[in-house]
């Protein structure tokens, strides 16, 4: 399945959209989280485009 996932705000409001979408990409979903410029380094797995 392919997912979008989108987060703004601050750090604390971005981080828990990236690690759902580090849980996804460990499942086997094709997964893109679209935070704003800033937050580049908010995903942990590099599958997370």
């Amino acid at each position: 399945m392919r997912i979008l996932i989108t987060g703004s705000g601050t750090r604390g409001d971005v981080q828990p959209s990236a690690a759902l979408a580090d849980a996804l990409v460990r499942a086997g979903h094709a997964t893109t989280l679209a935070v704003p410029t800033g937050f580049d380094d908010a995903e942990s797995t590099p599958e997370v485009r």
